[in-house]
């Protein structure tokens, strides 16, 4: 298995030392993800790709063909890790989980991004689901380690109190820390000494951890190639697209340089 050594040092330094594998090939089948190929193809420190609750976000349900490009780029969500792993009936991650957390981290984005702005009336727009998908229900579908969950959108409430800030900031919490159950620290013997290490139990617990840490003190970005506009993590002030993360370059910075090209050409 092929390892990035230098991302894996900076994973270490910040105390996480979980690699998280990718299979040489993935297909769906009867609704769940299927590993191809054995051996493992490679494998790749979570902790080094805040770009993870972003790219999940983009996972529109019914589109097989986008899930299977994610598989294989970054590995199954880690289905298997939050049930019984005895059950061999489970045979890898169902597509409805993947799209249901994939929803509920898109959720989490314009939550975070309206409690950052700190503005009422966007953190209501997005509690009433205006923002998320065109869903007009009065509950809201989400994921919860294994489990899904509805949830109320917005109380009434709280809309003729005057408290929505204080209902997201809330509902954010649970939600990231109900994703977060397979997170333990644990103390390792190593040749400088004892040091304080983090396991990440599955990759979408990266993903809300990663989350979790722009909640706390990071940095926010919408997207700015049209046809986007996704909220990602942003680690440098300059990003004004969405990260490259394991690929040679940003999918959005690269399409918008084209389109460019093209305009430079009429």
């Amino acid at each position: 298995m092929q390892i990035a050594k230098k991302e894996l040092q900076a994973s270490r330094e910040k105390g996480f030392i979980t690699l998280w594998p990718v299979a040489a090939g993935y297909r769906i089948e009867d609704g769940v993800v299927i590993r191809e190929g054995n051996p493992l193809r490679r494998g790749y420190p979570l902790m080094s790709h805040p770009e993870l609750p972003a790219e999940i976000s983009k996972l529109q349900r019914g589109d097989e063909m986008r899930l299977l490009h994610f598989l294989k780029i970054y590995g199954e969500l880690g289905y298997v890790k939050f049930t019984d792993r005895r059950n061999k009936k489970i045979k890898g991650d169902p597509i409805a989980w993947i799209w249901t957390h994939a929803q509920t981290l898109h959720f989490c984005l314009e939550l975070l991004n309206g409690l950052k702005s700190k503005d009422k009336k966007l953190i209501t727009t997005v509690l009433r689901a205006g923002r998320y998908r065109g869903q007009t229900s009065e509950m809201i579908l989400v994921a919860m380690g294994a489990k899904f969950k509805d949830l109320p959108i917005l109380p009434k409430k709280l809309i003729t109190e005057g408290g929505p800030l204080e209902y997201a900031e809330k509902l954010l919490c649970d939600l990231i820390n109900s994703n977060l159950i397979n997170v333990r620290p644990k103390i390792y013997r190593e040749e400088e000494g004892p040091h304080l290490r983090f396991t990440i139990g599955t990759l979408i617990e990266a993903a809300y951890w990663l989350l979790a840490n722009d909640y706390v003190g990071g940095w926010l970005k919408r997207c700015e190639a049209p046809n986007c506009g996704s909220l990602f993590l942003q680690t440098d002030k300059r990003q004004t697209f969405c990260p490259k993360g394991l690929r040679q370059e940003s999918l959005c910075a690269s399409r918008v340089r084209l389109q460019r090209f093209r305009d430079s050409k009429k």
